[in-house]
């Protein structure tokens, strides 16, 4: 059986991952439904959000949940949350936003540098590959992204996106 990458990009995947503990946290949520390239349209609608509450200067960070694996759900059925972190846990829930905790715990962490396309690739190899041979497994828990720096002022290929995975000791 080949590797699906050459041994260079591998070691680059591994030096790219960390096991941390992480705090829980409550982040700002607007559901996303369908193919998740699509998902841009949805973190607009949560910043206009953010905007029309004056909280710009609030929001710490943008995140997304992903409850579905787009390999076996049909695209139109994946769905996500698009997250922002704010500073002050407020306000209520509404219609359309609503409070979700991400729990704390062991994550692995993959810092992933370059263009959103690439992605995909970088969860085969976290989850395919490295998860694997780690000594750990995947807890029951969705993956979520970190991104941790702004698409609209970043070069694509500057772009940074921290990809965590709950885990826990086989």
């Amino acid at each position: 059986q080949g590797l699906l990458y050459p041994p260079a990009i591998m070691e680059t995947i591994k030096m790219n991952i960390t096991v941390e503990q992480r705090p829980s946290i409550t982040v700002f949520a607007m559901r996303h439904t369908g193919p998740y390239p699509e998902i841009a349209k949805t973190f607009n609608e949560l910043w206009q959000w953010v905007c029309s509450e004056k909280r710009e200067s609030q929001a710490k960070s943008g995140l997304c949940i992903y409850y579905d694996d787009p390999v076996v759900t049909p695209a139109e059925q994946c769905r996500a949350d698009t997250c922002v972190e704010l500073e002050q846990p407020y306000p209520e829930d509404s219609d359309r936003i609503r409070r979700v905790e991400i729990p704390a715990g062991t994550y692995a962490r993959y810092r992933h540098v370059g263009s959103y396309s690439m992605l995909g690739q970088a969860y085969e190899a976290l989850c395919g590959q490295w998860l694997s041979t780690s000594g750990y497994e995947a807890a029951n828990a969705p993956p979520f992204e970190i991104y941790v720096n702004n698409p609209y002022d970043t070069p694509e290929e500057q772009l940074i996106t921290d990809i965590y995975i709950q885990v826990i000791d086989k």
